[in-house]
């Protein structure tokens, strides 16, 4: 993930788009091989990249799965980035079960 992340030709300019695709690369390569080795499974990923080429550095984070990222300050508050990918929540169950291609923010 973080190789074709960091290889993605558009990752200086759009990161975003480096991003998704990197996930859509990983899916479709999991998908492949739990097709020929039989596999019920899914996969889980969170990715984080600070991009330091403005004077502001920019934080983005994706995820996929029951992984989460969290940031913990120096005075112990816990916020989380992300939230799991999930059946148990309603959304993801509208999404899962909805006509494709779809995105969820």
């Amino acid at each position: 993930m973080l190789t074709t992340i960091l290889e993605h030709s558009t990752l200086g300019e759009k990161p975003l788009i480096a991003i998704k695709d990197a996930f859509e690369i990983m899916d479709s390569d999991f998908s492949q091989v739990a097709l020929e080795q039989k596999l019920g499974d899914g996969s889980t990923c969170t990715v984080a990249i600070i991009d330091h080429s403005s004077s502001t550095p920019i934080l983005y984070v994706a995820n996929v799965g029951d992984s989460r990222c969290i940031v913990v300050k120096s005075s112990g508050q816990v916020t989380a980035l992300t939230r799991d990918h999930s059946g148990e929540l309603e959304d993801e169950c509208k999404f899962c079960l909805s006509p494709l291609p779809q995105t969820l923010t």
